[in-house]
């Protein structure tokens, strides 16, 4: 048997977001498609998402493509808009697909953001 090690604290965080998938082109991004996705939860490092609207093909495509495809989600964290970008780090196709997503070029600004909404989570439940 083996132990996840996290470098983040994890929580549910049961919110429906919209998402866009950008192709990165140097410096501009060029927007791909969008939708919506149900997060299932978040840490300091990245989101579990539900996909419903993509397909399995799409959903290797985001896996696997060695080009640089970045998502693009608003998340709000105590009424604040927090964009974040990430890339997908694992997948499972089931009814509705999730995914992973890890969290890149995020600011310290939103990570510390994201960190103290997680913190008063947990400090809630105890």
């Amino acid at each position: 048997m083996t132990s996840e090690r996290r470098e983040f604290e994890r929580i549910s965080y049961a919110v429906s977001a919209n998402y866009r998938v950008f192709l990165q082109k140097t410096l501009r991004k060029e927007e791909l498609f969008y939708g919506q996705a149900d997060i299932v939860n978040i840490s300091g490092g990245g989101i579990q998402v539900k996909m419903s609207d993509v397909s399995s093909d799409l959903l290797d495509d985001l896996l696997k493509s060695q080009k640089k495809l970045i998502l693009e989600f608003t998340l709000y964290i105590d009424g604040k808009p927090v964009k974040v970008h990430g890339k997908m780090a694992w997948a499972h196709e089931e009814t509705n697909a999730r995914a992973g997503i890890c969290f890149v070029d995020i600011s310290a600004s939103e990570q510390k953001l994201i960190l103290d909404y997680i913190e008063q989570s947990l400090s809630k439940n105890e």
